[in-house]
């Protein structure tokens, strides 16, 4: 029923440009708070991330008219937190994508990254702090590839949070300069796993 969800899509031209006119005027105190200053690279990771949230939603619209629309309201550091990008009743859907190009470039394995830990801001902000100990199965983690070149992606796996947890998905990133303040969840795991390209049975059920 639900294969169509997980074929790669083209976005249309509008989605781009809302896409990347959101990722033109986002705030950069935030990353400057964490040390972050290559502007070009924040913008990137920002257009890829809100490509990513639209992928879904237009995906997942048909089968969920109740699904809500990603957010293109640019906010400050205050804003930023563990908070659903996108919503379909009381389930969470938090969307995590990966650019194609720094796959190819860095050599990386495809994964997706996470918040563990900061180490240039003293607070709890800015840290993915519920996800790495979540029983929930109503926080929804969907991850998606984005090729930024061919203003393509595609969803590759719909997971609950719980059921990452439970299996210990979250590895150290293969950067040393990363481990102790990312954590990574890797697509050969979720592959191995069989939670790859399918939803599992019941997965919005309440």
């Amino acid at each position: 029923m639900y294969e169509e969800i997980f074929e790669k899509t083209t976005f249309p031209q509008k989605c781009v440009e809302v896409c990347q006119n959101f990722a033109q005027n986002i705030n950069f105190d935030y990353f400057y708070k964490r040390n972050q200053y290559n502007e070009a690279a924040i913008r990137k990771q920002q257009l890829c991330g809100k490509l990513a949230e639209f992928l879904v939603y237009l995906k997942l619209r048909e089968y969920f008219p109740n699904i809500t629309k990603p957010d293109i309201k640019i906010y400050t550091n205050d804003k930023k937190n563990w908070e659903p990008d996108l919503k379909i009743g009381n389930f969470k859907l938090h969307v995590k994508s990966m650019e194609r190009q720094t796959v190819v470039k860095y050599k990386y394995p495809l994964s997706w990254m996470f918040q563990y830990k900061n180490k240039s801001i003293d607070t709890e902000k800015g840290k993915d702090l519920e996800v790495f100990t979540s029983e929930s199965h109503k926080d929804i983690l969907c991850f998606v590839g984005i090729n930024i070149n061919e203003s393509s992606g595609r969803i590759l796996a719909m997971v609950p949070l719980a059921t990452i947890v439970k299996n210990n998905l979250f590895s150290d990133p293969k950067k040393e300069s990363l481990k102790g303040i990312k954590k990574v969840v890797l697509y050969q795991d979720l592959k191995e796993k069989g939670l790859v390209s399918k939803i599992p049975v019941g997965l919005f059920n309440e």
